[in-house]
């Protein structure tokens, strides 16, 4: 397994980052910086008072959440009716009460806007509160979860119990079974399937126990080995407690964020890293300077000793931007290329006056204004409802591009513009692709935008537009690889997977 106590500990990190990605998927990530978790514990603790709203404030923010989700989302219908989002909102809308916090406010929104089982159709949830609490010496679910083959296996075991192991299938918690529960869970996040969602649960199924059930100090779990069958009682673990039983475990796989480049029996292998610049003293995370700097030394590196094949490591990559994607890409490429077929979008009120704001920033990377510039061009004479069509440029690869094999290695948590590129250079044939299927799409309803409500001044999340793989293919679906290598429930540090990689690679060679 990658350690996903450290994936939650930069999550709130990374979609601070991944939000603000104009053109990207802005989804949930995965890595291990223990560092950062530890940081977080020593941050000058503070209480965070939250504001309250009255009732008619909250019912017409309600109101106005969904008036303009319809008119700003591509397409709110897609996969619920209207008759459905209208009955879900006379029923939510019922739960208002009296005066609402906040987080109760972003809950109840966030339910609705899940609902629509579109990712980037989203609200920030209340984690400020789960941190706060965590700080606090607060206890959260001891266990990190694997889904595969529609069961739930423990993945990484952080409880005391001594009948707990990892490997167990998990059947229910406190007298729920996994499969309604996790049904429940939903409206805490925007999912386009369950696939995805569970690769979010592999990350966050502590924080949504937390909003579910509140503060616990024990859990009521329902296990199952092999054909045996029992209820165990485990206490819920501090974030201190977590992280001390973390650093004694020992022969785990870590994933990070490092970019990294090396040669491995003859075969060139790079880890590349998030597609943004996310160095602690970068001033502009889309600066691809540094970036640029390292792809051109990796790819001098493995011309000089003449490697026989490359393989790309693109597993547990957040995503970023196609402007440091097409970096890599260009290196390799053997014909012009652009990161989708179809770039189609809806016009709005909203989407204009985000446009706006970002073209007025001036603080933003050219490559952003530059895009924000064709997207004003392309609407000034359309009204909003419109659907235009966004025609990027073609990149044009180097002069003398890598032209060696190259393979590209995947798993469910490569989000965002790593999917992007999977897709990217399959379609083309730029590359072979191995490992897991993405959980996120490769042809998507994306390039989130967001507006304000006018009495809570909560962001609401949509997508503009949509964005459609290299091949056209419109299918709802992840980047299925070319060559599939099995990812095993706990995966030790000698990287098994990139073992059978390595395999694959010169079997074919």
């Amino acid at each position: 397994m990658t350690h996903y106590i450290y994936q939650e500990q930069v999550y709130m990190l990374a979609k601070q980052i991944i939000t603000s990605f104009f053109l990207g998927l802005s989804l949930v990530i995965a890595a291990g910086v223990s560092d950062l978790a530890v940081a977080e514990e020593s941050q000058t603790e503070k209480t965070l008072s939250e504001k309250t709203y009255s009732a008619d404030e909250v019912r017409e923010d309600f109101a106005e959440l969904y008036q303009r989700l319809e008119s700003a989302h591509y397409n709110l219908y897609v996969n619920r009716t209207e008759a459905e989002y209208d009955q879900l909102f006379k029923k939510l809308r019922k739960e208002v009460k009296g005066t609402m916090t906040e987080s109760e406010i972003r809950l109840l929104f966030q339910e609705f806007v899940a609902f629509g089982n579109i990712a980037h159709a989203r609200i920030d949830l209340p984690a400020d509160k789960y941190r706060e609490y965590r700080k606090q010496g607060g206890k959260s679910f001891p266990l990190y979860i694997k889904v595969m083959d529609g069961k739930v296996y423990i993945a990484e075991n952080y409880s005391d119990h001594p009948d707990v192991a990892v490997g167990m299938e998990l059947l229910a918690i406190n007298g729920v079974k996994v499969e309604p529960l996790f049904k429940r869970l939903r409206r805490y996040k925007s999912a386009d399937n369950d696939y995805i969602f569970n690769g979010f649960l592999e990350l966050e199924l502590p924080l949504f126990l937390w909003f579910e059930f509140g503060p616990q100090e024990d859990f009521a779990v329902t296990l199952k080995q092999e054909d045996n069958v029992f209820d165990a009682e485990i206490k819920a673990v501090t974030h201190q407690e977590l992280l001390s039983r973390l650093e004694a475990q020992q022969g785990l796989l870590q994933l990070d964020w490092e970019r990294s480049y090396e040669i491995i029996d003859g075969i060139g292998y790079l880890r590349p890293g998030p597609f943004f610049n996310f160095s602690a003293d970068a001033d502009n995370v889309w600066d691809n300077n540094e970036f640029a700097r390292f792809i051109e030394q990796a790819f001098t590196h493995f011309r000089e000793n003449d490697v026989d094949a490359l393989l790309i490591d693109i597993r547990n990559n957040p995503g970023g931007d196609n402007s440091f994607s097409d970096l890599m890409v260009k290196q390799f490429a053997d014909k012009p290329f652009k990161f989708t077929s179809e770039f189609n979008v809806k016009l709005s009120d909203e989407f204009i006056a985000a446009n706006e704001e970002r073209l007025s920033n001036r603080q933003n990377s050219d490559g952003v204004i530059s895009v924000s510039e064709q997207f004003k061009q392309a609407y000034k004479d359309l009204k909003p409802g419109d659907i235009f069509k966004l025609d990027l440029p073609l990149v044009e690869p180097i002069n003398k591009p890598f032209d060696k094999p190259v393979f590209v290695l995947i798993n469910r948590h490569s989000y965002s513009n790593a999917v992007t590129v999977a897709a990217q250079v399959q379609d083309y044939g730029f590359a072979t692709i191995m490992g897991e299927k993405t959980s996120d799409l490769a042809t998507t309803y994306g390039a989130m935008e967001n507006f304000k409500l006018t009495h809570t001044g909560i962001n609401v999340g949509f997508p503009k537009a949509h964005i459609i793989r290299p091949s056209g293919d419109k299918s709802n679906d992840g980047v299925t690889p070319d060559i599939v290598i099995e990812t095993p429930l706990v995966e030790s540090d000698s990287d098994p997977v990139l073992q059978e990689a390595i395999k694959e690679i010169k079997q074919r060679l």
